[in-house]
């Protein structure tokens, strides 16, 4: 076990020993994964990228988000370059290449964090002393690509690891975006034990949806609710509407799904807003918002605006898709209810799960 908690003077100095790109290198993401893919939209608003690099030879020629994906081996041909690690799996290898070859290079995490450092401290002043350990913790190996702490920052029941999640009103509306097979609709029905007012789930992938669909139709004959009380949607859930977008499964693992035109077997499916899907439904309140899109949490949450201020819901939003949610989620949802109380969990052994829980003080 760890004796103490990382503390914010622990990042200072994890930043302290870091080089960064400057405005005039040939920046490249080492890792055309979905980190890689999260982080590029981003990071090309800031600096000269210029490519893809990653040792997947199957990756190596092809595009990844408009961008050219190179061989290691083919870095020389830039004259200045700068390597922008995304993969923290596989970091400490990545390192140590780069490292005999003289290239320059840190984390993407930690040029954004030193970029927003302030906006990173913004967020950790906002939060109770648990979740301050947690969530420096989390920055701290996302930074340093050094997973080994984690473990000890885990903790179970993701999205309903506090109180106000689990215990909720018997006129709950719980809204699911990337609800996947309905596993964690099932987990709010036990929490119910089946007494709520609506819940609506939003599932992109076709083959997901339908076993969401099996699952609901059974616990339907175990609580007796009624069936109109459950919608299950084929969307994308997004700051669009009305719009068809192309939408890659992968093939390895079906609850990595994401965004991505190029990305191989990709199936297309149509977005929706918030704000607008329950405008034509007439559903004025949302009193729990659950988000999970590999992503596209931030584009989520711009098109529901409206309906979260108006209802202030508690929710509970992924965040470690990107480096970048970890700051401007919170510090956005502080802007919409500004009587947000926030907490942060961390909920996997390794830099995925971490999950940020905003709800109203009791």
């Amino acid at each position: 076990m760890i004796d103490q908690p990382v503390t914010w003077h622990d990042i200072e100095r994890e930043l302290e020993t870091y080089v960064y790109p400057a405005q005039d290198q040939d920046v490249l993401i080492f890792g055309g994964g979905l980190q890689g893919i999260n982080a590029a939209p981003e990071l090309a608003k800031e600096l000269s990228i210029v490519a893809f690099c990653d040792n997947d030879w199957q990756k190596q020629g092809t595009t990844i988000s408009d961008l050219p994906c190179i061989a290691p081996s083919e870095i020389s041909r830039f004259e200045n370059p700068f390597i922008l690690v995304s993969t923290i799996k596989y970091y400490r290898a990545v390192s140590q290449q780069l490292a005999a070859c003289g290239l320059p290079f840190c984390t993407v995490d930690a040029y954004v964090t030193h970029k927003y450092f302030d906006c990173f401290f913004q967020v950790y002043q906002m939060l109770d002393e648990r979740s301050r350990g947690i969530y420096a913790g989390m920055l701290l190996s996302r930074i340093s690509g050094n997973q080994e702490r984690i473990a000890d920052l885990c903790e179970g029941q993701q999205y309903f690891a506090l109180p106000q999640f689990r215990f909720c009103d018997i006129q709950e509306v719980f809204v699911d975006c990337g609800a996947y097979t309905g596993e964690n609709v099932q987990t709010f029905l036990n929490n119910q034990v089946g007494i709520f007012q609506k819940i609506y789930a939003f599932e992109a992938n076709p083959e997901a949806l339908a076993a969401m669909r099996r699952r609901l139709a059974y616990e339907k004959d175990v609580w007796l609710f009624k069936e109109e009380q459950i919608v299950c949607e084929r969307n994308f859930v997004s700051d669009k509407d009305g719009v068809r977008i192309p939408f890659h499964i992968t093939q390895d693992n079906p609850t990595n799904s994401f965004i991505q035109e190029n990305a191989g077997d990709v199936k297309w499916v149509e977005a929706v807003s918030l704000d607008r899907y329950f405008e034509r439904r007439g559903e004025e309140i949302i009193t729990f918002l659950k988000s999970d899109i590999e992503g596209a949490e931030w584009d989520m949450l711009h098109g529901a605006a409206n309906i979260i201020r108006r209802s202030k819901p508690k929710a509970a939003i992924s965040i470690y898709h990107s480096i970048y949610d970890f700051f401007r989620i919170p510090l956005y949802l502080k802007e919409l209810v500004p009587e947000y109380r926030f907490a942060v969990r961390q909920h996997w052994n390794s830099c995925g799960e971490t999950v940020l829980y905003a709800f109203l003080p009791e």
